[in-house]
């Protein structure tokens, strides 16, 4: 099985991933009291889960590219299920159209760039 290097996409976003956990950690300290325990603990498995996939991803796990594509998924359905209440209760339009663009661009960026034959060939290879 040959192997192939990783591209420095996948390894760019391999450590945003990861290092994006660090100031979500800070406001979670800071706010622990607030949040509530289902809160607390849905926001300690969402980081722990993009740990992993940071990890995954810099590995070449084919699984890890999957679980990054399946969250976005889940990112933006949840980003829409907030952002209704906001379009139409608050009048708050400006928020819910950025949050959801903001979201369905990155989105769309990662199912397009690891769906690429070029990075799935990468993923294959490790596996």
């Amino acid at each position: 099985m040959e192997s192939i290097k990783r591209s420095i996409g996948i390894t760019i976003i391999g450590w945003v991933i990861i290092v994006s956990v660090v100031p979500f950690w800070t406001l979670f300290y800071n706010n622990i009291f607030r949040l509530g325990m289902f809160m607390s603990t849905w926001n300690i498995i969402y980081s722990l889960l993009n740990i992993v996939t940071g990890v995954g991803l810099l590995k070449l796990k084919n699984w890890a590219r999957l679980l990054l594509l399946f969250i976005c998924a889940v990112k933006l359905l949840d980003t829409i299920r907030r952002s209704l209440p906001r379009l139409f209760l608050h009048n708050d339009i400006v928020t819910a159209v950025v949050d959801l663009s903001f979201i369905f661009m990155i989105t769309i960026f990662f199912f397009w760039f690891f769906n690429k034959k070029s990075i799935k060939k990468q993923f294959k290879s490790q596996n």
